[in-house]
C-alpha cells in the first residue's frame, strides 16, 4: 500500500509514535507530519488556564503567612443582646410588660 501519487512516501513502511498527546508518522527517518491526538475516555487532561492563579503545593509550603487553621483567632467583642435589641427597634419583654 503506498501512496506515490500524493506524497513521496509509502505508508507501508512508516512508523507511528504517539508521545504527550501528538500522533507522528515517521517515513525513512524523517517525520511525515504530526498531529495532536484527542484523550480517550477518563484520561486526565490539563486544563492550564484554569489553574494559572492558583499557587502550587510547593509556592504554599514556602509561604511566610501561616494557613487559616494556624492564625490566632480574631478578637470578638460581646455585648448584651438589649443592645441588639435597641440597634433593631425591638421592645424588650420588659417594656412590654410595663
Amino acid at each position: 500500500m503506498g501512496c506515490q501519487g500524493h506524497c513521496n512516501w509509502q505508508a507501508n513502511r512508516s512508523r507511528w509514535l504517539t508521545r504527550k498527546g501528538v500522533v507522528s508518522v515517521w517515513s525513512a527517518g524523517k517525520q511525515v507530519f504530526a498531529e495532536a491526538s484527542r484523550p480517550r475516555s477518563q484520561e486526565s487532561v490539563p486544563h492550564a488556564e484554569q489553574w494559572k492563579t492558583v499557587a502550587s503545593v510547593s509556592a504554599v509550603r514556602r509561604a511566610p503567612t501561616p494557613l487559616g487553621h494556624l492564625q490566632p483567632a480574631p478578637e470578638v467583642e460581646s455585648r448584651p443582646l438589649q443592645e441588639y435589641d435597641q440597634y433593631c427597634g425591638v421592645a424588650t419583654m420588659q417594656e412590654v410588660v410595663a
